[in-house]
């Protein structure tokens, strides 16, 4: 994501640098964000399913 937002940048130069930056930083964050809260959430199910039976 990162890099797309560079080459973004590059090729429209009247963007500002920090707001290309910045987006790109903050989709990372939220995608790893929901996938943490993914991971969290199929871990309990798999956990609560294994000490039912």
């Amino acid at each position: 994501m990162v890099q797309g937002s560079v080459l973004t940048a590059v090729k429209h130069p009247t963007m500002g640098a920090n707001v290309g930056s910045g987006m790109a930083f903050l989709t990372t964050w939220v995608v790893t964000g929901i996938l943490f809260a993914v991971t969290i959430v199929i871990t309990f199910v798999k956990y609560s399913r294994k000490n039912k039976a």
